[in-house]
């Protein structure tokens, strides 16, 4: 007898294998882009953190009257100009208000988490939660006071 194709056995076997090799491929080929990801939105979320502190601490550092109101939730600052800045977390964005105008720090609500606290002689403490689930914490002290 002369046989010619494949079984419905071997057909199934070999296709099971396949399908073997292929998923674990693409599972060795998938974690390192999640890794990857994961460290992307990290260094992302770092860069957020130390621009908007770096603004609200130059800010304080320049301050010649600081307050603290709506339980910790907005820094309010008289500036060496005499100008009035306002920092507030409205919507998952930091918005710094001088003056007349105002301005947010970031954008696509980025912002978890923005706490103030006046400890008195110059010295704020604030902390600043980023869309990571960290949350990083910083005293300044003005020079002015």
């Amino acid at each position: 007898m002369n046989k010619k194709g494949f079984t419905l056995i071997e057909i199934l076997v070999s296709l099971t294998l396949f399908s073997l090799i292929l998923s674990s491929t693409f599972l060795i080929l998938k974690t390192p882009s999640m890794f990857w990801n994961r460290f992307v939105n990290k260094m992302a979320a770092f860069e957020v953190v130390s621009s908007v502190s770096g603004v609200i601490m130059r800010d304080i550092w320049e301050a010649i009257n600081i307050s603290v109101e709506e339980g910790g939730l907005r820094l309010i600052l008289i500036d060496s100009g005499y100008s009035q800045i306002q920092y507030e977390l409205v919507g998952g964005k930091i918005r710094r208000k001088k003056g007349g105008s105002s301005s947010y720090l970031t954008y696509d609500e980025q912002v978890d988490l923005l706490e103030f606290e006046d400890l008195g002689d110059g010295l704020v403490g604030f902390k600043l939660g980023v869309s990571t689930a960290e949350v990083f914490s910083f005293l300044m002290r003005s020079r002015n006071l």
